[in-house]
């Protein structure tokens, strides 16, 4: 009896621990589906910083990304594996595999606020053709819009590409 109540102990065990071992869904499409990102040529960001009435670009190609601005002295290369692992890893989750949504809740409101509301446009091409093709309007009058936490983060991700270049 001993011995079967081992390894009955013993195969829970191994199932505790196991399952203890594993990633999240949201984790798992972050690193398993990284490679789908690879199959694109280039991508290119628009990104309309409201607040500083500047569209900045993002290049992306060759494992290198190259930052320029439209009214600013921006000129900045980036091909340290860390910033493009991120990089892409948001692409891959936010645009490609479309595991998050970007926009979580929307609600119209009373208030009407005319402002310039920052955009962010992105292209991605495989042989010379789009592949992808998207715009957020981040705010719009009119309505509350909840944005996602991975969305949230990769907005600010783009800023802090920005931070020593300005």
């Amino acid at each position: 009896m001993n011995v079967i109540m081992n390894i009955i102990v013993a195969v829970i065990m191994v199932f505790f621990f196991n399952s203890c071992n594993q990633v999240n869904k949201s984790e798992a499409s972050l690193v398993e589906n990284q490679d789908n990102v690879f199959l694109l040529d280039s991508l290119l960001i628009k990104y309309w910083k409201s607040t500083e009435a500047n569209e900045y670009y993002y290049i992306y190609s060759d494992s290198t990304i190259i930052i320029n601005s439209q009214y600013f002295a921006v000129n900045k290369k980036l091909s340290e594996k860390i910033v493009i692992n991120s990089f892409l890893n948001y692409i891959n989750v936010l645009f490609i595999n479309n595991t998050q949504n970007i926009i979580v809740r929307k609600t119209k409101t009373k208030e009407t606020i005319i402002t310039n509301y920052s955009v962010i446009k992105l292209k991605g091409y495989k042989n010379g053709d789009i592949i992808i093709n998207q715009n957020i309007q981040i705010g719009e009058e009119g309505f509350d819009i909840e944005y996602s936490p991975i969305f949230l983060e990769f907005y600010d991700f783009l800023d802090n590409l920005l931070i020593d270049t300005i």
